[in-house]
């Protein structure tokens, strides 16, 4: 009798369990569930001609065993549409970038937003929307000289934040700091028994009288957020996650426009990997390429000799929908500050112009040179043999253009018909695609060397090919005759041209120079941006910076993750710039 009993137990037990099973097979894994994504930028506003500073962040959600490798980053517009996009490298849950802001952008509300492809099998709502304020300083709403901008001025009361389950401790090594003066921040980061921990941060420090302190943090609202009916399961995943660059499309015979179905398609990213061979079927293509940055060629080829050689690709991007509140017509506020700030970019530019603060000659002021440009005037040289040099040349046919010498160096101020005057600098220089501000060099090339000269003048041609920044200056392209490599014409239906990661550009904070005399003015209100910084084994870091120019108090905030996602905050009102006493100059 105990012997039946046990066996009707047992098979009771063993039915039980198959139903647990059962259920826990139904149940969502915690891998299938949304990147928890977060930005954090450097100010809660801007004006034309700033960089947005960011750095995004992968916040804990579960028990993600894996995450995205790449993130897209879109600044829209408050009606929906692309103003800038950039693709981010993922790297220990995190990802970071800028935008620099046109000069000519409409002042309005728009949207930082973040996404991964894995995150289009949930709702919208869980990437990250921000709304941000962008104002255009040509757009007067106020005269300069008006008292109004100075009035009921803001005191900024600096909040620490709400603490998350991690203690970061902040402090600076004095209260006070002369002006280009090197200040040393020290943070250290411990749970809440003392223990170090790992953290990988981003770090801002703005003037408080010119930026408001955040006192809130969104990381913390952000990590608070629940996130309901988010769950997935397996059989329920459409987009999987992008483990690096990934490139989709269809493959198809250009002859009948079947899809290919081929196990020898040669994907080539031209000059970083080799022709290796892959299966393609139905046309579907869905290939993880080898990583870089900027943009590539990607080369296909069909190497089955019973199908074509050259097959017609169509590349599809990556797009999300969000729900953006659209406010075509709405403008954001000019506060008292916000005039403030205003009325002080415009004068730093300024004395940046008297001193010649200007941005360096390299390559990083174009964001993207099309293969071919579009000029508004191009001379062919073969027209002009009787000529010495580029410089001959300009002086004779670039109208109302001006050629200044000073002190062994020659100068170019281009007309500009826009305005029916000079442009404001210099222009920038394309030799054979490079990029220079050597004017010496472009101008003593000799004509029978030179095959064409392109002259871009009109601010619609300069900002959609080039950095708006050039708008000041025009540019002048230069062909030789002797190019060196020269690239074959490639076929459009097999060669694509792919964005890899943007590769983002440091802060160009001044270097500390111990002779205060020779040092140019620095009135920046974001003092310092540093969104690199790791803690070591014993949860310490240490950050350096030189003071700006200006007299005020400034705001420390520290945000990031440890390694598995747990949030870190911290903020920190530290003392006052000072200017350098009269006797200090002397030393």
């Amino acid at each position: 009798m105990f012997s039946k009993i046990s066996i009707v137990i047992l098979l009771f037990l063993i039915f039980c369990l198959k139903i647990v099973s059962a259920q826990e097979l139904e149940k969502p894994i915690e891998n299938y569930q949304p990147d928890q994504l977060y930005i954090h930028d450097d100010k809660p506003f801007y004006t034309n001609g700033e960089k947005i500073w960011y750095k995004v962040y992968f916040l804990k959600n579960g028990l993600n065993l894996k995450l995205s490798k790449l993130v897209y980053v879109d600044l829209l517009s408050s009606g929906g549409k692309l103003i800038m996009h950039q693709k981010l490298k993922v790297e220990d849950r995190t990802a970071i970038g800028d935008f620099l802001i046109p000069l000519d952008i409409e002042e309005g509300n728009y949207y930082l937003v973040a996404y991964t492809q894995w995150n289009k099998n949930f709702k919208s709502d869980n990437n990250f929307i921000e709304k941000l304020a962008i104002y255009n300083e040509w757009n007067e709403s106020v005269p300069l000289t008006s008292e109004k901008v100075f009035e009921d001025s803001i005191i900024n009361k600096v909040e620490h934040p709400k603490q998350s389950t991690n203690i970061l401790k902040i402090a600076t090594n004095k209260t006070s700091y002369k002006r280009h003066e090197n200040v040393t921040v020290d943070l250290k980061l411990t749970d809440h028994s003392g223990t170090p921990l790992k953290g990988f941060l981003s770090l801002k420090i703005t003037e408080i009288d010119l930026i408001p302190a955040t006192g809130f943090h969104n990381i913390v609202k952000r990590k608070e957020a629940l996130l309901h009916g988010n769950e997935l399961n397996q059989n329920q995943v459409k987009y999987p996650k992008e483990l690096g660059l990934t490139i989709q499309g269809t493959v198809s015979d250009p002859l009948n426009g079947n899809p290919f179905s081929t196990n020898l398609l040669s994907i080539y990213t031209a000059g970083i990997s080799g022709f290796d061979l892959y299966e393609i079927k139905d046309g579907i293509l869905d290939h993880t390429l080898p990583d870089f940055y900027g943009s590539k060629i990607i080369q296909f080829h069909v190497f089955n000799p019973f199908q074509t050689t050259i097959p017609q690709v169509k590349l599809t991007g990556m797009s999300m929908n969000f729900p953006i509140q659209k406010e075509l017509d709405a403008l954001p506020e000019r506060s008292p500050q916000i005039e403030k700030y205003i009325y002080y970019s415009k004068l730093r530019r300024k004395v940046n112009e008297l001193f010649e603060n200007s941005l360096p000659d390299n390559k990083e002021l174009v964001s993207s040179l099309n293969s071919e440009l579009n000029p508004d005037k191009t001379y062919w040289m073969k027209d002009y043999h009787t000529l010495k040099d580029v410089e001959e040349f300009i002086r004779t046919f670039f109208f109302k253009t001006e050629i200044i010498e000073s002190g062994g160096k020659k100068s170019v101020l281009l007309y500009n018909p826009d305005s029916k005057g000079k442009f404001m600098d210099r222009p920038w220089y394309l030799l054979n695609g490079y990029l220079t501000r050597d004017e010496n060099l472009i101008l003593k090339l000799p004509l029978k060397d030179v095959e064409k000269l392109e002259l871009f003048y009109r601010t619609s041609t300069l900002s959609k090919q080039f950095n708006p920044l050039m708008i000041r200056s025009g540019v002048i392209a230069v062909s030789t005759k002797e190019k060196g490599i020269i690239k074959p014409d490639l076929d459009p239906q097999n060669n694509k041209e792919f964005a890899g990661y943007y590769h983002p550009n440091k802060y160009p904070s001044p270097s500390n120079q111990k002779n205060d005399k020779h040092q140019n003015p620095d009135f920046r209100p974001l003092v310092f941006w540093n969104p690199e910084i790791v803690t070591d084994e014993s949860g310490k870091a240490l950050v350096n910076f030189p003071a700006s120019s200006a007299i005020g108090a400034f705001n420390i905030e520290v945000e990031g993750v440890t390694p598995n996602g747990e949030v870190v905050v911290g903020s920190y009102f530290s003392g006052r710039f000072l200017k350098l006493k009269m006797e200090d100059k002397k030393n």
